[in-house]
């Protein structure tokens, strides 16, 4: 892979930072939500072995994030179960909702593994670990935000964009960011 190759997921050259490449849908979100209901199925992310790091505890953190986005694509609301709402007595303003609870299962993941991230970072000393710690916080701010806006919407602000942006993410990490600390980190322990 070199810095001008256009991953099957359509994302920009590899040198340039994360939020410079995807277009966070936290902007236009106000212009979506009425969109939820005509969603278009969502395409699995499917784990490549080439992802493999090296480094076991990276490698597992990253088959379940793969398996937590893959469970938020694959729910629906609980207005598009059951629009009418007959039948159900849970709090109408309650936001319980099925891609809500997903999501932040999600987030609550990726902060776990962020952070056992970095430590590894810091323990070969990575030459890139502000950059790299920077696209963390860069990321979780913007899932955060999302987050509060499914709140506000009652669980209903997940778009098919923003599933595909939170789905190209993933991509773009294993195959980017994670893949330059694989190389670093098996240097460095390289007997």
């Amino acid at each position: 892979m070199n810095r001008h190759t256009r991953h099957a997921t359509g994302s920009l050259p590899v040198g340039q930072a994360r939020s410079d490449r995807l277009e966070s849908p936290v902007a236009s979100r106000e212009t979506q939500t009425s969109r939820i209901l005509e969603r278009p199925e969502q395409t699995p992310l499917v784990w490549r072995d080439e992802w493999c790091m090296g480094i076991p505890a990276l490698d597992a953190d990253h088959r379940r994030l793969v398996v937590l986005v893959n469970e938020l694509l694959a729910s629906r609301p609980r207005s598009e179960l059951n629009p009418a709402g007959i039948g159900d007595d849970r709090d109408p303003d309650a936001a319980d909702s099925e891609p809500l609870a997903r999501f932040e299962a999600l987030l609550d993941h990726l902060r776990h593994h962020f952070k056992r991230e970095e430590a590894i970072m810091l323990s070969i000393d990575y030459d890139d670990f502000q950059t790299h710690k920077c696209e963390h916080s860069l990321q979780l701010a913007e899932l955060t935000e999302l987050r509060r806006q499914a709140v506000r919407d009652h669980g209903n602000a997940f778009s098919h964009e923003s599933l595909q942006w939170v789905k190209r993410w993933c991509f773009d990490h294993f195959v980017a960011e994670d893949q330059r600390l694989a190389r670093a980190y098996a240097e460095v322990t390289r007997p």
